[in-house]
């Protein structure tokens, strides 16, 4: 298995660089802005690993905000996607 294949073989190219593990397509970072478990901080720290990716900090919700405000989420990947 290389950067460029998954588990079950399949390629991945144009979705992770050969060689750094980089996400390449669009990321969001989505996170909750009351999560205890990983300081909301986090999100832009995440970030600065995936060049050009989006953060979208959910004010009201804690670790699970894409359980707790789904099309708050989805809109925020959706928007990343560029969709």
């Amino acid at each position: 298995m290389t950067a460029a294949t998954d588990a079950a073989g399949r390629g991945r190219e144009g979705i992770v660089e050969v060689g750094t593990g980089r996400a390449i397509a669009p990321t969001a970072v989505v996170h909750g802005g009351r999560d205890t478990l990983v300081p909301p901080g986090n999100a832009e720290v995440l970030a600065r690993f995936h060049p050009g990716a989006s953060v979208a900090v959910l004010p009201e919700c804690a670790h699970a905000s894409m359980t707790q405000e789904p099309a708050a989420a989805a809109a925020a990947i959706i928007a990343a996607a560029g969709a």
